[in-house]
């Protein structure tokens, strides 16, 4: 769950993971220890400029990879006879460092950096218990920056050879979707929001588990009915009710919907009543 508060001064904060309300005077940060993403949102969340729903829709909805942003320019100076290899050096430098859903230069990066990770784990963790290390352990930029030229030539030759989809595919599952006709019925998906488990839009995927925000809010404390919320994969439980999944494409897209807070912004954005009438 990623929620914003905005408040009248104009200072936007971001909590992922945490409930507590901060201070006016300050921005809070809470990325579950990512220092990625920790470090990209002290990006979009400093200045004085103040923020508006929109802006922080944005910054909810980010893509750059703080780690790109780190290790790319190491690969300015290292060079390779191998023609493919060269290749992708030259597209990963003019890259925007952005985790696009459909981007080859996002894909090719995301495996240089799956690569990069499992050479340096391959020096310290014996061969017996590395692909269960890998499956836990994070990312080390530290580690990565000090990787020698050779390494990172032989992480980006590995990444040329295995480039794939960029960022994670997105399937809400329902427990009771245990047949083909089932899945047909009740899952919601796929979709391709773009992001990885480091960015600011994070997405990952574990033990076949999709790992990100399903929900998602921008509360406006100076007016409550400017704010809005972002859920998926609908308000309905029923499968055959157009609400069964109604959300979730405007979830995919990072479009919102208000959170109407007040009774005359409720009646606006309502799209029935229903009248209890006691007997």
């Amino acid at each position: 769950m990623d929620v914003v508060y905005a408040d009248g001064t104009g200072i936007g904060h971001q909590i992922t993971g945490a409930a507590a309300l901060p201070s006016a005077a300050t921005v809070v940060i809470a990325a579950n220890e990512n220092r990625a993403r920790t470090n990209r949102l002290k990006q979009l969340l400093s200045g004085a400029t103040p923020f508006t729903v929109d802006d922080l829709k944005r910054q909810q909805h980010d893509l750059l990879s703080w780690n790109a942003g780190q290790l790319v320019p190491r690969l300015a100076g290292v060079h390779t006879k191998d023609a493919r290899v060269e290749q992708a050096r030259a597209a990963l430098l003019t890259w925007d460092r952005r985790i696009t859903a459909g981007s080859s230069a996002a894909a090719l990066y995301l495996q240089f950096e799956r690569a990069l990770w499992r050479q340096i784990s391959e020096a310290v963790v014996p061969a017996a218990l590395l692909d269960d290390y890998l499956g836990l352990a994070h990312f080390n930029l530290a580690d990565a920056m000090k990787a020698s030229e050779g390494t990172l030539l032989n992480a980006l030759s590995a990444a040329v050879r295995q480039a794939g989809p960029s960022g994670a595919q997105v399937v809400f599952t329902h427990p009771l979707a245990i047949t083909q006709a089932a899945r047909r019925l009740f899952n919601v998906g796929p979709f391709s929001p773009g992001g990885y488990a480091d960015t600011v839009l994070s997405f990952s995927t574990r033990s076949n588990v999709d790992i990100g925000a399903s929900f998602r809010e921008i509360i406006d404390v100076s007016d409550w009915d400017r704010s809005v919320v972002t859920n998926a994969p609908g308000q309905s439980a029923w499968p055959r009710s157009p609400h069964f999944s109604d959300l979730a494409t405007l979830w995919a897209a990072g479009e919102y919907f208000p959170l109407s807070f007040s009774e005359q912004a409720i009646e606006k954005n309502a799209e029935s009543t229903l009248t209890l009438q006691p007997r």
